[in-house]
């Protein structure tokens, strides 16, 4: 399926110092050289690489507002949501309505009300493979709010997009990992135990444990799918996904170290999945 992409006059990264936002900086840029960056941050440094950067911003019931004021007239062609925080380290499906409520204020409303607000002609943001085995068991409310995101990119394939990554070293990989090694000491969930009891034997930091663990999970997933070996995903990967949005490709582009494919349909999922999700407004 290959998509007509707008040419970028003005490009808008919410998040932009983070690794999704770095590749997708470094994405934009690659595409089109005449684009004009404006990327978004909580501090008052600039954001390398970005041509504009607007300081003080944060994911709170302000951020539209602040985000309208600083652009002024000026039109989005492409806008990229980055942030993602949730409380992770249980099942999916032992999410509360309000984990989930509290994980999509975060992590996908403020999306939707930029979207809403701005009309770029592209809105991109970023899934995760949280369908996968051993995904289910620890990726708490995120998982739903990755599902929606989902709902969201196909509900309108012109004009929204996914990059959805492999696991990757990030900030919010490093809060998932310490927040299991704190749940495995009183969980009773099979899954994190089968990880509690392969963690003690491995005589690795934890963190370190963890990435190879997700990625051998992801090897033992997918990998019959593809010739070439599996690789950890990496922040050049995740450029490659938007790079290959912005070509054409999509509506959800998925990057897992060399591996790449593009997907129009929802995987299949379990059926506590309908509990929550998008809504078309």
């Amino acid at each position: 399926m290959s998509f007509e992409r707008p040419e970028i006059e003005n490009a808008l990264i919410i998040g932009a110092t983070g690794e999704a936002g770095q590749s997708a900086l470094d994405a934009i840029r690659n595409h089109s050289k005449s684009a004009h960056i404006i990327g978004t941050t909580r501090s008052e440094k600039p954001i390398e690489g970005a041509d504009e950067t607007l300081h003080g911003i944060s994911i709170d019931n302000e951020l539209t507002d602040k985000v309208k004021q600083a652009l002024g007239n000026r039109k989005i062609d492409l806008l990229v949501y980055t942030p993602a925080l949730g409380e992770p380290g249980f099942p999916i499906e032992q999410s509360s309505e309000t984990q989930w409520k509290e994980a999509a204020g975060f992590s996908f409303y403020p999306m939707l009300a930029l979207e809403k607000e701005l009309q770029p002609a592209l809105t991109v943001g970023y899934s995760a493979l949280y369908w996968l085995p051993h995904t289910l068991a620890f990726y708490g409310a995120l998982g739903y709010v990755k599902k929606a995101m989902e709902e969201w990119c196909l509900a309108s394939p012109e004009s929204r997009a996914l990059v959805r990554g492999g696991t990757f070293f990030s900030k919010s990989v490093r809060g998932i990992s310490l927040l299991l090694q704190r749940i495995m000491k009183t969980t009773e969930n099979p899954e994190i135990q089968r990880m509690k009891s392969e963690y003690e034997s491995s005589g690795q930091k934890f963190l370190d444990f963890f990435l190879d663990y997700a990625s051998r999970h992801e090897k033992e997933a997918l990998g019959k799918n593809f010739d070439e070996p599996y690789r950890r995903t990496d922040r050049n990967d995740l450029c490659r996904g938007l790079e290959q949005i912005l070509n054409g490709d999509g509506p959800i582009v998925s990057v897992v170290g060399n591996w790449t494919w593009n997907d129009s349909s929802m995987p299949e999922l379990p059926s506590y999945f309908d509990r929550f999700g998008y809504q078309e407004s």
